[in-house]
């Protein structure tokens, strides 16, 4: 490699670092609008990188402007990289978004043996309110026998 291909190299880098931090704080501001367009600098200067997918992925959904090709970059990160849990994240907003509650589950049960620590997963599964059928079915679940060996199963 020569110098000139280093130069430019390490000048690409620097640029989709810039771009990074840019675009997650127009997404972290509720602007997806502008962190798209970061995002899509983010990609050509990372040559496709696997977190350019994914973040280009997530602020298009954002937008609301083209599911299909959110839903694609998302997927596409994964392809790359799939032991990142929260590129399983960003797919899983990209179908909640779409209103595809089922998919965006699936998405991040997938995405739980790669990351294990990453709690933020478990907190979205959490907000879907899914919760297992109750221990004794023909009791209600606000019964006490449902809620003590509920409580005992899931100290498990």
């Amino acid at each position: 490699m020569t110098d000139k291909d280093q130069s430019n190299k390490d000048s690409g880098e620097e640029r989709s670092k810039e771009c990074l931090k840019k675009g997650l704080a127009h997404l972290h501001r509720g602007d997806p609008g502008e962190a798209v367009e970061f995002f899509s600098e983010m990609l050509i200067a990372s040559n496709e990188s696997p977190l350019a997918l994914s973040c280009l992925g997530l602020s298009i959904a954002r937008t609301g402007d083209d599911m299909k090709a959110a839903e694609r970059y998302c997927k596409k990160a994964i392809d790359k990289n799939p032991n990142v849990g929260d590129f399983y994240r960003s797919l899983a907003e990209v179908y909640k978004l779409q209103g595809k509650k089922a998919e965006a589950i699936e998405t991040l049960n997938k995405g739980l043996p790669f990351d294990r620590g990453n709690k933020k997963i478990f907190s979205e599964i959490k907000k879907f309110g899914i919760r297992k059928d109750p221990p004794i079915s023909f009791l209600p679940r606000s019964h006490f026998l449902n809620r003590i060996i509920g409580k005992m199963l899931s100290e498990k």
